[in-house]
């Protein structure tokens, strides 16, 4: 429903940031998840980005702790992955461009990706959302990426990681192109806004 319908029925409950619940709003159509009450402090920005990885949308996180992180991580896996070899990828790549982990916005991957355990397990413990895109997307990306003929043939398009991580946000550009590892392929984007 509308962002305002919302706050005019909870606008006499609220209290403070450290005890109100989360509150996410979605619009009609499901184009925005919106984290609106108790963002940081109750796990409204969470939620909001898992209930945008479900309705493949965008969640809007305005909290000023997120607004610092730039960083889209994109990755590919094999089938059974570990958590651990997901995030140590992740932690090579990232020492590899020299940022900290504190500046990762999201991570991404593609929609036959969303159920793989060892992924979903490592979003979790490094407390970072995971973005689903969906093979139509990266099908018709059109921002410059390495193209992979075993990818391709595999899965129907022509790569993971570099689409993804540019898809998952705003005015995106690759940091870090793909790199390979034991069962995971991780490539970084940076989003880049100039107010």
């Amino acid at each position: 429903m509308a962002m305002g319908i919302v706050v005019r029925v909870i606008a006499h409950n609220i209290q403070d940031k450290y005890t109100d619940p989360a509150v996410v709003v979605v619009d009609d159509v499901g184009r925005f998840v919106i984290s609106l009450l108790s963002g940081h402090e109750g796990g409204a920005n969470l939620l909001a980005h898992r209930i945008a990885a479900i309705l493949h949308t965008d969640a809007v996180i305005t909290t000023g702790t997120e607004a610092k992180k730039d960083l889209i991580i994109g990755i590919g896996c094999k089938k059974g992955v570990s958590s651990e070899a997901v995030k140590q990828s992740i932690f090579h790549a990232l020492h590899m461009v020299n940022l900290p982990l504190e500046r990762i916005r999201l991570l991404a991957t593609i929609d036959i990706k969303s159920e793989e355990p060892g992924l979903l397990q490592a979003a979790e413990e490094l407390g970072i959302p995971l973005r689903i895109v969906s093979r139509q997307e990266i099908a018709v990306c059109e921002k410059k990426h390495d193209k992979s003929n075993f990818v391709k043939e595999k899965i129907g398009v022509w790569g993971v990681c570099e689409p993804t991580a540019l898809l998952s946000g705003r005015k995106t550009q690759l940091l870090l192109k793909k790199q390979k590892y034991p069962g995971v392929t991780v490539a970084i984007a940076q989003e880049n806004f100039m107010w």
